[in-house]
């Protein structure tokens, strides 16, 4: 029940405006131990649902530096190389399209040369 409330709420950060999403996920995580893989990931779900790259970047770092098992960092260290695989290629998309500046070009080289760390 507890992940099925957490999943709503990641999923829908622009309708739900009267509680606060993030201390709910995190008292998740202290009680579900066993799930704190999809629990990090919804978290994050819910700052990319936000528009909040960094503070979802700021979830995944955590993340990948407090849980305890295999099975959950494997999960999360997944679905963060895909959310910053796909920040990326937008990144590329984007300099495609309006052409280089100098700091977006600054930003997607920080970015290619983080993920291949």
């Amino acid at each position: 029940m507890w992940i099925q409330l957490c999943q709503l709420l990641s999923e829908n950060p622009n309708k739900i405006t009267s509680i606060k999403v993030e201390p709910i996920i995190r008292q998740g995580l202290q009680r579900f131990t066993d799930m704190t893989g999809k629990l990090w990931i919804s978290l994050a779900d819910y700052y990319i649902r936000k528009l909040q790259f960094d503070k979802a970047r700021d979830i995944y770092e955590e993340a990948v530096k407090t849980v305890m098992t295999v099975r959950d960092f494997g999960q999360v260290f997944d679905v963060y190389a895909e959310f910053e695989e796909q920040l990326i290629t937008l990144k590329i998309e984007n300099r495609n399209k309006n052409g280089k500046t100098p700091d977006n070009e600054l930003d997607l080289q920080l970015r290619l040369s983080a993920s291949k760390s």
